[in-house]
């Protein structure tokens, strides 16, 4: 879907650390593989899980303490 490639590409583009650290694309892979798989188990929408899952680490400044990361990726979203 188009619209999915973008949104990976976006994401992808807005993170501005190293896609090889802690927190980068192989970490969204893991948290894109397990997202449905606890979604599932709650009856939550699969889509929203999706996109919370290319998107939360999008805003990170760094790779330890960020408490805020979550505030500002919601408002990119």
């Amino acid at each position: 879907n188009a619209k999915w490639k973008r949104c990976r590409a976006r994401s992808g583009a807005a993170y501005q650390m190293d896609h090889n650290g802690f927190h980068g694309f192989d970490h969204w892979m893991r948290v894109l593989h397990n997202g449905p798989l606890l979604a599932g188990m709650d009856n939550a929408n699969i889509r929203v899980v999706e996109l919370f899952c290319l998107l939360h680490d999008t805003q990170r400044h760094n790779e330890y303490r960020d408490p805020s990361h979550g505030r500002r990726a919601a408002r990119y979203a």
